[in-house]
Formats: C-alpha cells, structure tokens, sequence
C-alpha cells in the first residue's frame, strides 16, 4: 500500500513514436509530453471518472 499526501494524480499523454523511438532520458530532458493533467479526486468523480483527450 503506498500513501500519498495529495489527493491528485498526475496523468501524461506520450506520442506513440516518441515512447518507441527516444529514451527515457531524453523525453524526461526535453519535456515531450503532448498533455498533461492534474486531477484530484473530486475532479475524477465530477468528470464520472472519465478523461478525453485533447
């Protein structure tokens, strides 16, 4: 069981070729993230726990 002292998780969207054809490095270094959300809890339930992209 892990504990988090935030209600809010954090959810990244990658371009598939992006994830195949870069290292790990150089995503987290270059920031290649298409979206990312911050979403708490009460977010989730008002969305009905959906989440669309763009």
């Amino acid at each position: 069981m892990f504990l988090i002292s935030s209600d809010t998780l954090m959810e990244y969207v990658f371009d598939a070729q992006v994830i195949e054809n870069t290292s790990r490095d150089s995503i987290k270094a270059k920031y290649l993230v298409l979206k990312r959300y911050d979403l708490s809890l009460q977010d989730l339930k008002n969305a009905d726990w959906t989440i669309t992209y763009p």
